[in-house]
C-alpha cells in the first residue's frame, strides 16, 4: 500500500496501492451492515465516480509520473451470512446484482474474509468522460 486516505479538495481516495505490473490501484471502500438498499458496491453512483475521478486526476498530476498506468477499483464489504463458513481467503463466485450498466466491469472476485464477505470489482470506474 502507497498510502490510505488520501485528501485533496476534490476528494478523497480510501487506499492508494501499486500493483504487481507496477500500475497505480485507487480503491474505493464500502461497507454495509446490511443490504435492504442495495449492495455496498452499488453506493458509488455516477457522482461518487466523477469526484473519485478527478480525485485520482489531482494525485497523479501531483505524485505520479507522466506515464503511470491506473485504474480504479472498488470493494464491499458486508458481515457473511450465518450459513457460510468463516474461514480466511475461502472464495466463492456469484453474480453481481446490480442495475448500474453505465459500468463495464472487467473483473469480479467475492472472497470470505474474517467473517465478511469482501467483493472487489476491477476497473470498476471507467474513463468516459
Amino acid at each position: 500500500m502507497l498510502t490510505q486516505n488520501y485528501h485533496c479538495r476534490l476528494g478523497e481516495i480510501d487506499l492508494i496501492m501499486q500493483s504487481a505490473d507496477n500500475a497505480l490501484v485507487f480503491v474505493e471502500v464500502r461497507y454495509r451492515e446490511e443490504d435492504h438498499h442495495g449492495d455496498a458496491i452499488e453506493t458509488v453512483d455516477n457522482k461518487k465516480q466523477r469526484k473519485l475521478k478527478r480525485a485520482v486526476l489531482h494525485y497523479l498530476q501531483h505524485h505520479a509520473d507522466a506515464t503511470a498506468i491506473a485504474r480504479i477499483d472498488v470493494v464491499g464489504i458486508k458481515p457473511a451470512p450465518a450459513r457460510m463458513p468463516h474461514d480466511k481467503g475461502t472464495q466463492h463466485k456469484e453474480p453481481l446484482h446490480s442495475n448500474r450498466s453505465q459500468q463495464n466491469l472487467t473483473a469480479l472476485s467475492d472472497a470470505l474474509f474474517r467473517g465478511h464477505v469482501l467483493r472487489w470489482i476491477i476497473s470498476a470506474v471507467e474513463d468516459d468522460d
